[in-house]
């Protein structure tokens, strides 16, 4: 069995933030809105949402989003591998939904990073609710052209 490093930005930290994201918003979700909804949530005052950002303010921060995109589809599948997802095929994709293995998991979780981020979460899912992926997606990349024309300048 491969092992999994479990640092900060590991694919272990990104599964943990994606299903404390599923266990936050209802339904079932893409593998592309998963991804927007976390960095949203992990830099929401660089969205408007909240006052400061729970991974801090590092000028690196919009490289983020990237580099998250390459690891998304690993840490998806180790939390089907370990039956707290569930993985369902459709017509554009799959989606992605929490089970009751992985409700039981969040709920045995305990420490202030992860009632900020399911606070925040609910939030980012209540602001974004009705905003299809590909605007999410757009939304960050204006960001991070935008952050970029900041260094430029």
């Amino acid at each position: 069995m491969e092992a999994i490093s479990v640092g900060i930005g590991s694919t272990f930290e990104q599964a943990i933030r994606y299903l404390l994201l599923m266990y936050t918003v209802d339904g079932s979700l893409s593998e592309d809105r998963i991804n927007c909804l976390d960095f949203i949530t992990t830099y929401a005052a660089d969205f408007g949402i909240g006052s400061s950002n729970l991974h801090g303010n590092s000028g690196y921060r919009f490289g983020e989003f990237t580099s998250r995109t390459f690891t998304a589809k690993k840490a998806l599948l180790e939390l089907a591998r370990r039956g707290l997802i569930h993985i369902e095929p459709t017509n554009q994709g799959c989606v992605y939904g929490i089970t009751d293995n992985g409700n039981d998991f969040i709920n045995d979780l305990s420490s202030s990073y992860v009632s900020m981020y399911v606070e925040i979460a609910d939030r980012v899912d209540y602001h974004f609710k009705n905003m299809p992926t590909k605007n999410l997606h757009d939304l960050i990349t204006r960001k991070i052209q935008n952050s970029v024309e900041d260094v430029k300048l």
